[in-house]
């Protein structure tokens, strides 16, 4: 895990079978990770609480997008 160096988010929820703690473990083993842990779900919060999900996932992307996008291209959201 160390070895990935790409932006990524590292999604888990408070009731989920991987523990928080794995979860915690993961981020702090790569250098640009998000750790976001969902309220009140368990293994699937993208149907558990679709709102929330993707609320986190489309800020996650749009971030990225945001501080990526060259000149010549632009995004709205970045504005």
């Amino acid at each position: 895990m160390n070895q990935i160096t790409v932006p990524t988010l590292i999604a888990t929820s408070e009731h989920d079978y991987v523990s928080i703690d794995c979860a915690i473990a993961m981020k702090a083993a790569m250098k640009k990770a998000q750790l976001h842990v969902f309220k009140g779900c368990s293994h699937a919060p993208y149907y558990e609480d679709p709102i929330q999900y993707h609320t986190v996932l489309s800020s996650f992307l749009n971030e990225q997008i945001c501080q990526h996008s060259s000149r010549e291209v632009s995004s709205p959201e970045c504005v």
